[in-house]
């Protein structure tokens, strides 16, 4: 990062500006549209663990999902002012190695109080929906879940034994 000329650095900023991934989508869509999309994400990886989900869960899923277009700016707001500050700290060139430390390890301290606070809500907000969905799922649902959670386990301990080797 030493190296970086103020060319590359812009050039950078103007990648970050002209992203159009999820979030940035999502701060262009209707309501309807940004509720549609999180219903069937949030459907499609429950029954990637699951297994398909019967009418009536996707019918109680659908009353729990909520629309937060605050969350949404608050989020697009909170990632420009992390790339900002990245870009100065790139331009600073002092105690680089420090800030970047700082910057990946400390993410919630380049964030405003307001941010954080609602990531917190937002955080306890899924933990409930995910509970929910915990007390309607159905044994066969549950037995999917416990084999593809072990898969994970089984591949992290064949990796584990290969590094150790």
């Amino acid at each position: 990062f030493l190296t970086l000329e103020e060319k590359q650095i812009r050039h950078m900023e103007q990648k970050f500006i002209k992203r159009d991934d999820w979030l940035a989508k999502q701060g262009r869509m209707t309501d309807s549209e940004v509720y549609g999309e999180t219903l069937e994400w949030f459907c499609d990886k429950t029954e990637n663990w699951l297994g398909s989900l019967n009418s009536d869960q996707i019918s109680k899923i659908t009353s729990w999902i909520r629309i937060d277009r605050n969350w949404i700016s608050l989020k697009l707001k909170n990632r420009n002012d992390f790339q900002k500050y990245f870009g100065s700290l790139l331009r600073s060139k002092e105690d680089l190695s420090e800030g970047l430390h700082n910057l990946l390890h400390q993410t919630q301290d380049h964030s405003d109080e307001s941010f954080n606070q609602k990531k917190k809500n937002k955080k306890k907000e899924w933990e409930d929906i995910l509970l929910k969905v915990d007390s309607i799922t159905l044994p066969y649902q549950r037995e999917k879940a416990a084999n593809e959670l072990q898969s994970y386990i089984d591949d992290f301990l064949i990796l584990s034994q290969e590094n150790a080797s």
